[in-house]
């Protein structure tokens, strides 16, 4: 048996056991980007290393592209440049990924027999759409697979079958890659295979670094609130302030605030069940979302939902779920559902159809920003050190700057969360039941989010059907957190 395929079948046993389809998903959600080793390289000359033993600063993009000869497949453009200058492009190529019959991702490598045609080439260009196989070479034996060995870790290994023609020398090329959603390593060795020696290979992989999703120059999506930094002083260190009109009440709820509601049913229309209590109605959106482009309806609006356990009058167990939805002309819907513990059974459910009160004398819905103090946390470290100091944090996630670029607004308290021994990644989870959408029931929507010492983040968006294991759909985002320079999608802020 072929040794290089002994060694494979030994890597992939100590990988980890998971879902082939998922990992593909999650793999090629965080592969797009620009990566560089300017920290290494920039090392390697403080540290005195020798010329011939240093690193050259490498650059590399990386992005998706639409390529129809490829179908089925998740294909992308690379490009590498040396010293920061775009200009001098190192190597061109088509990098194909996908799942092969043995349940392994498979990388193909496709040169362009043209290179100067397609450099620089914009994205989703013509250029790619209209590609052929005339267009490329392929260079057998050189396919690489990559095997998921932790949550945000993939290494890659190759058989001993990529050989290549140089300066009338057989050369037999190995590649050894590790690649997280923060950085990609290059370990590429040369040997002679006349005589075993290696021609080319350097100690130490090439370490390069994602830059954060969000640094590259973009226009923000016009709807979205993005007015000025720091824009929750308008609210901070002042006592409770009612919130009189939706614009109010976006603008508190995306700069970190906590906001409650509480709704009097007198001054409301109501439609439900009959003889249902009609008490007044208090609660906290403490998560939220905001839905501002036409896709989601015909106005914008936030939604937010929340999840209680009761007993009724004979002391039997009973889930109450609300889900409100509040409007930019003001108008605003709450339901309650009253369910059995296994969400099977409506006991009886209540719609309140009110309007933002404009002050405390009306009797509908009132909203009211809580006016704490909060710092907004513009670094990794700073976020770290507020959770180890046990404060309490709030997120929001503009996802119009993450790899979404959908103008939906996300915010939460940060409760459940997990930090690495090292302090180099966060690890978080937020879960909200809501009504299925699809079809009829329940869904629990969560949202699972990576946070990572480089301030790139990486959120799996997922619901599940209550009381099943279905999954009604999976959405892997990159991001990155909002710093100084507001470029981020997640701010993050500690509330005093």
């Amino acid at each position: 048996m072929d040794l290089s395929r002994v060694v494979l079948l030994m890597f992939a046993c100590l990988t980890v056991k998971g879902n082939i389809t998922k990992d593909f998903q999650y793999f090629v959600a965080i592969l797009p980007g620009f990566y560089d080793n300017d920290v290494q390289y920039v090392n390697d000359i403080k540290n005195d290393i020798p010329e011939k033993d240093r690193h050259l600063h490498l650059s590399m993009s990386l992005f998706p592209e639409k390529m129809p000869i490829f179908e089925g497949r998740a294909n992308f453009y690379l490009e590498e440049f040396t010293n920061g200058d775009k200009n001098d492009i190192a190597r061109q190529r088509i990098n194909s990924y996908g799942v092969d019959e043995e349940g392994r991702i498979q990388l193909k490598f496709y040169s362009l027999k043209d290179p100067q045609k397609f450099a620089h080439a914009p994205a989703y260009s013509p250029l790619f759409q209209n590609l052929t196989m005339g267009d490329v070479a392929h260079v057998e034996g050189c396919d690489v697979y990559w095997y998921r060995v932790e949550e945000d870790l993939f290494k890659s290994r190759m058989f001993n079958t990529c050989f290549v023609e140089s300066d009338g020398t057989k050369i037999l090329i190995t590649d050894t890659n590790d690649f997280s959603s923060s950085y990609l390593t290059i370990q590429e060795t040369w040997i002679a295979v006349n005589n075993g020696s290696v021609v080319k290979s350097i100690a130490e992989p090439y370490n390069l670094t994602k830059q954060i999703i969000g640094t590259q120059k973009r226009s923000p999506p016009k709807t979205m609130p993005r007015k000025a930094k720091d824009v929750y002083l308008r609210y901070r260190n002042r006592a409770t302030t009612q919130l009189r009109t939706f614009d109010d009440l976006l603008q508190a709820l995306v700069s970190g605030h906590d906001v409650r509601y509480y709704i009097v049913p007198a001054g409301c229309r109501m439609i439900g069940a009959a003889a249902v209590s009609t008490t007044h109605i208090g609660g906290h959106m403490d998560t939220f979302e905001y839905f501002s482009s036409p896709a989601f309806g015909q106005s914008p609006y936030i939604g937010y939902a929340s999840l209680s356990f009761n007993r009724d009058d004979s002391g039997a167990l009973e889930v109450q779920i609300r889900e409100g939805f509040i409007y930019e002309e003001g108008n605003v819907k709450l339901s309650v559902t009253t369910l059995s513990p296994d969400y099977h059974t409506v006991k009886h459910k209540q719609y309140y159809h009110c309007t933002i009160s404009p002050d405390t004398s009306s009797g509908s819905a009132s909203f009211f920003a809580d006016g704490a103090s909060l710092t907004r946390l513009e670094t990794f470290r700073e976020f770290v050190t507020a959770l180890e100091s046990g404060s309490r944090i709030r997120t929001t996630i503009n996802y119009g700057f993450c790899s979404l670029g959908k103008d939906i607004i996300y915010g939460a308290d940060i409760e459940d969360f997990e930090v690495s021994v090292d302090g180099s990644h966060v690890l978080l989870s937020n879960m909200k039941t809501l009504s299925n959408s699809q079809v009829r029931g329940y869904v629990n929507d969560i949202l699972t989010g990576s946070f990572f010492s480089n301030g790139s983040v990486v959120f799996t968006l997922t619901d599940f059907v209550v009381d099943t294991e279905k999954a009604l759909f999976v959405n892997i985002i990159t991001c990155a957190i909002n710093g100084a320079s507001l470029d981020g999608g997640v701010s993050l802020y500690r509330v005093d």
